[in-house]
């Protein structure tokens, strides 16, 4: 997953918010899971830190009213 996020471009970075609460939970997880996950959060914070643009609409939860923004740290 984490070559997948270093491989996004500027306009697919709804995939973020999109998985971010799953990576979250698997830092609770056993030791090899929790290090992939912590290394998977970093990359996450990178590639926001780069900047881009997130669309809602590809965000699986996202409301409907909710607009398109800059992404960032």
């Amino acid at each position: 997953m984490s070559e997948v996020v270093k491989l996004l471009s500027s306009n697919d970075l709804h995939l973020i918010p999109g998985v971010l609460s799953e990576v979250i939970l698997s830092t609770k997880e056993a030791k090899k899971t929790r290090n992939a996950a912590y290394d998977l959060l970093v990359v996450m914070g990178n590639k926001m830190k780069a900047g881009g643009v997130v669309v809602m609409q590809g965000v699986a939860d996202a409301d409907e009213i909710v607009e398109d923004g800059n992404i960032s740290i």
